[in-house]
């Protein structure tokens, strides 16, 4: 996947809002999911084609994300 990437956390009483921007010569592509639970923050992962391309980043979203939803108290499956 060619161009920049960065994510955005942003928690609340609904769960956590997580909003990834790609920016690439021609444009921006926006994708935000909000996340209720850990299945879907788990099934979120395996479908971001960036955990190849930006392994380092995707990693540290993935902890932070996982420490997000720990002190928001989103359920686990």
């Amino acid at each position: 996947m060619e161009g920049t990437v960065s994510y955005a956390l942003i928690r609340d009483e609904s769960g956590l809002l997580l909003e990834r921007t790609l920016i690439r010569p021609w444009g921006q592509i926006i994708h935000s999911v909000l996340l209720s639970d850990r299945a879907a923050f788990d099934r979120w992962c395996e479908a971001d084609d960036v955990r190849f391309s930006h392994p380092l980043l995707f990693s540290e979203l993935r902890r932070r994300c996982s420490v997000e939803l720990e002190s928001a108290g989103v359920s686990q499956p």
